[in-house]
C-alpha cells in the first residue's frame, strides 16, 4: 500500500487528507535501454526537419550518436533552413521510442550541460497522432538548475503547465555527473524523482495533471531556444545530453504484465538471408567483410563470440555450417532468421517462445549452413 499526504487550503482553514492506491510494481524491468551497441535499436527513431515555435534549432538525426554506453544528443552551431525556407541558426536532436509503454515506472541516467539556452530534458508524452488536438506530457526540463515541466492540452481547455524548481540542484551544474531522473506514472498519480528523492507528486484530482490510460512513448530532447535572449557564445558548442540508460518497469496488474518486452524482427523488403561474403582467415577466425557481420567457423568460437556481446544490443552474425545445437544462443534473449522470405525466431527462455508462438512466430529448430541471423541480446 503506497499512501500520500497532500495539503489542500479551503478558505483560510488548512486541511491535510490522505490519498492512497495500491500499486504493485512487477519485480524487475521490462524493458532496458542501455545504448551499447553501435547502432540504434529498432525501438529508437531521430526526429528530422521538425522544429518549436520558440527553437533556434532545427532537429536533425544526425546529432544523435552512440558514444561510449550512451546515446549523445547534439545541438550544434550551423546555420540551416527547413523545408518550408525557415532559417535556424542550429540543430538540435530529438530521440523518441517507437515502443508504447503504460503505467509504471520509468527511470533515466543521463548527464546534462545545464545551459539556460538550452532545452533539455526527457518526457513521457501520448499525443493520439495528433499533438493539436489533445497531448499529454509529463517529464524534466533540465536548464542551468531542473525543472519538473507537466504540460497537457486539448482544444477546449487552456494549457496547464506548471515547472518546479527543484531545490535540490539550485546550487549544482548538472552536467558534474550523470543522475538518475525517475516517473512513476500510475492511473490517478504521478511522481517525479531526481537521484532517488521524491520531490513532486500530482493526483487525477488535481488540475494540474490529468493522467489516462493511453500508452506513453519515451522522449530525449536536446535544442537551443532564442538564443540572442541568453549569453551563449559559439565555444558553447556543441552541447550535448548523454543518456546512459531508461529502464521501464510496469504495474503488475495479472496475465503477461510482467513479460519482457520483445522488438520485433528486423525489417526487411529483400531476402536478407545472409551468403558467404569475401573473408580473411587468422587463426582459425573467419570474419566477415562487412563491418555488421560476424562468421564464426566452430561452434564453440560462435557461442564463445554470441556470450561476449554486449547486453540490450541487436547483432547480425553469421556461421558456415548447420547450428542444431541451439545452446550456443543461450545468452541470447531473442534470435531471428530469415528463411525462404519468412521470419523466425528463437529464445532460450520458454516465456518468450510461448509469446512468440502466440504472434504467429514460427520457432526454428535449427539455423541452416550459410545463413545470417539477428542476436539481440
Amino acid at each position: 500500500m503506497k499512501k500520500f499526504y497532500k495539503l489542500v487550503l479551503v478558505g483560510s482553514v488548512l486541511n491535510i487528507f490522505a490519498h492512497s492506491e495500491t500499486v504493485k510494481l512487477c519485480s524487475s524491468p521490462t524493458f532496458v535501454e542501455e545504448f551499447t551497441s553501435s547502432e540504434l535499436s529498432s525501438a529508437w527513431k531521430g526526429t528530422d526537419n521538425v522544429s518549436f515555435d520558440v527553437s533556434a534549432s532545427l532537429f536533425s538525426s544526425k546529432n544523435i550518436t552512440l558514444s561510449k554506453g550512451s546515446a549523445v544528443l547534439s545541438v550544434k552551431k550551423v546555420v540551416t533552413t527547413d523545408s518550408e525556407g525557415n532559417s535556424y541558426t542550429s540543430t538540435g536532436s530529438e530521440l523518441a521510442s517507437t515502443l508504447e509503454f503504460g503505467y509504471g515506472k520509468y527511470e533515466f541516467k543521463i548527464k546534462s550541460r545545464g545551459l539556460e539556452a538550452i532545452a533539455e530534458g526527457v518526457s513521457i508524452i501520448w499525443d493520439g497522432n495528433d499533438y493539436a488536438t489533445h497531448h499529454e506530457y509529463m517529464g524534466f526540463d533540465l536548464l542551468a538548475t531542473a525543472y519538473m515541466a507537466v504540460f497537457s492540452t486539448s482544444p477546449e481547455v487552456d494549457n496547464l503547465y506548471s515547472s518546479y524548481h527543484m531545490l535540490a540542484t539550485a546550487t549544482e551544474k548538472l552536467s558534474a555527473k550523470q543522475h538518475v531522473y525517475r516517473i512513476d506514472y500510475f492511473k490517478d498519480s504521478v511522481s517525479w524523482y531526481f537521484d532517488g528523492t521524491l520531490f513532486r507528486e500530482e493526483f487525477a484530482n488535481s488540475v494540474k495533471i490529468t493522467p489516462s490510460s493511453q500508452k506513453m512513448k519515451v522522449v530525449f530532447k536536446n535544442w537551443l531556444k532564442r538564443e540572442n535572449q541568453y549569453s551563449i557564445t559559439t565555444k558553447d558548442f556543441p552541447v550535448e545530453l548523454a543518456v546512459d540508460y531508461f529502464k521501464y518497469t510496469p504495474v503488475d496488474s495479472g496475465g503477461k504484465s510482467c513479460d519482457q518486452i520483445v522488438l520485433d524482427a528486423p525489417k526487411t523488403e529483400t531476402n536478407t538471408t545472409a551468403t558467404t561474403p569475401t573473408t580473411t582467415e587468422t587463426n582459425n577466425t573467419t570474419t566477415s567483410s562487412t563491418s555488421s557481420a560476424t562468421i564464426s567457423t566452430s561452434l564453440a568460437q560462435l557461442k564463445t563470440y554470441i556470450n561476449s556481446l554486449p547486453a540490450n544490443g541487436n547483432y547480425l552474425v553469421g556461421f558456415g555450417g548447420e547450428i542444431t545445437d541451439l545452446s550456443v544462443f543461450s545468452s541470447a534473449k531473442v534470435v531471428w532468421i530469415h528463411v525462404n522470405g519468412i521470419w523466425k525466431g528463437y529464445s532460450p527462455y520458454a516465456k518468450i517462445r510461448t509469446m512468440l508462438i502466440n504472434s504467429n512466430v514460427e520457432v526454428f529448430t535449427k539455423v541452416p549452413e550459410f545463413t545470417g541471423f539477428w542476436v539481440q541480446k
